[in-house]
C-alpha cells in the first residue's frame, strides 16, 4: 500500500529533509507549515500518518493534535511528534493528547523510518480488525434475526453466545412439547385459492409465533397449520411445563383476534387445538 504521510513543520529545511527520506521509501508526502494548514490538508486528503512539529506559528503542534483527536474523521490517524521540545512534561503532554510516538530532533533516520513503518503497520491491523468486527457484527445480526423468526430473543442470543452450541452431540433433558393445529383448516383450504391459503396461514402463524416467543418456546417445526414447540430446550428452564400450558392457553385466547381478522376477509371462524406433553428428550446442542 502506498501510504500518504503529512509532514507538519515550519522550517523549510526540515520539510525538505523529511520529504527526501520518506519519498525514498516509497511514501507519498503532503506538507503543511503550521497547524491550521495541517487541519486543512487532513480534511482534504486524510493521510495515513502525521509527523507533527510542536513549535510553530499560529497554532502549535499540541493544539493541532488536540483538534485532530477531537474530530471523528481524523481521530484514528496516527500522530508522531517530531520536535526539539524533549522535556519530560512535553513528552507526557504529547502522549496524553493522543500521539502514538514522540521522536526528538535531531533524529536518527533509521530509527524514524522504523517507527513510521511500525505505526503504519499497527494502524493497518487496527483498520483490518475493525472491518472484520463490523462484518462479524453484521453476520451475527443476520443470524440472530433468522433465529428470531422462530425462537424467542432469549433463545437466539443464548445459541449465538454459547460456543459449545457448535459441538456435535447432545444431552438428555426433561422438556415439554406443545403441539397445535387448526380444526377445520383442511376443509377451509380446499375452498380457497393458494394465495388466500398463504394469506390466512401467515395471519394465523404471525399471531401464534408472537405468543410462543413471549413464553420462551422454541418452534421446532411448522407444517401447514400445525406447530411443534419445545419448552426447556435449547435454553433450560425449571418451569417448562407451566410455560407450555400457559402458552397453549394464550394461543387459544389469541384466536379471538385471529378470527376477527379472518372474518374481515370473509373466512369462517377457526378453532385451534393444542396438546402438551412432558418427557425426557435427547436435546442436540444446536438447532
Amino acid at each position: 500500500m502506498n501510504h500518504r504521510i503529512l509532514v507538519v513543520d515550519d522550517t523549510p529545511a526540515n520539510i525538505q529533509t523529511l520529504a527526501a527520506i520518506l519519498k525514498q521509501e516509497g511514501y507519498q508526502i503532503s506538507v503543511a507549515t503550521n497547524g491550521k494548514q495541517a487541519l486543512d490538508v487532513v480534511g482534504r486528503l486524510s493521510p495515513d500518518l502525521i509527523l507533527l512539529d510542536v513549535m510553530m506559528p499560529e497554532m502549535d503542534g499540541f493544539e493541532t493534535c488536540r483538534r485532530l483527536k477531537a474530530s471523528e474523521s481524523s481521530r484514528q490517524i496516527p500522530v508522531i511528534f517530531l520536535t526539539a521540545k524533549t522535556e519530560t512534561t512535553d513528552i507526557v503532554q504529547g502522549f496524553e493528547l493522543g500521539a502514538v510516538d514522540y521522536v526528538a530532533k535531531p533524529f536518527n533516520t533509521h530509527e524514524l523510518l522504523a517507527r513510521v513503518n511500525t505505526h503504519l503497520t499497527m494502524d493497518e491491523l487496527r483498520r483490518s480488525l475493525a472491518q472484520k468486527n463490523a462484518e462479524l457484527a453484521r453476520a451475527h445480526e443476520l443470524v440472530r434475526r433468522a433465529f428470531g423468526r422462530y425462537v424467542s430473543e432469549e433463545v437466539a442470543v443464548s445459541i449465538l453466545q454459547s460456543p459449545e452450541g457448535l459441538e456435535l452431540g447432545g444431552e438428555e433433558r426433561e422438556v415439554t412439547i406443545l403441539m397445535s393445529d387448526l380444526r377445520g383448516f383442511t376443509a377451509l383450504a380446499a375452498r380457497l385459492t393458494p394465495p388466500q391459503v398463504i394469506e390466512f396461514l401467515n395471519l394465523y402463524l404471525e399471531a401464534m409465533v408472537e405468543v410462543i416467543g413471549r413464553y420462551q418456546g422454541t418452534i421446532d417445526e411448522i407444517i401447514g397449520d400445525a406447530i411443534l414447540v419445545i419448552f426447556g430446550a435449547p435454553v433450560a428452564c425449571a418451569d417448562h411445563a407451566a410455560k407450555a400450558v400457559a402458552c397453549g392457553l394464550a394461543m387459544q385466547l389469541a384466536m379471538t383476534e385471529v378470527n376477527r381478522r379472518l372474518a374481515e376477509k370473509g373466512a369462517a371462524e377457526l378453532e385451534m387445538r393444542s396438546e402438551e406433553h412432558t418427557s425426557e428428550l435427547q436435546s442436540p446442542n444446536t438447532i
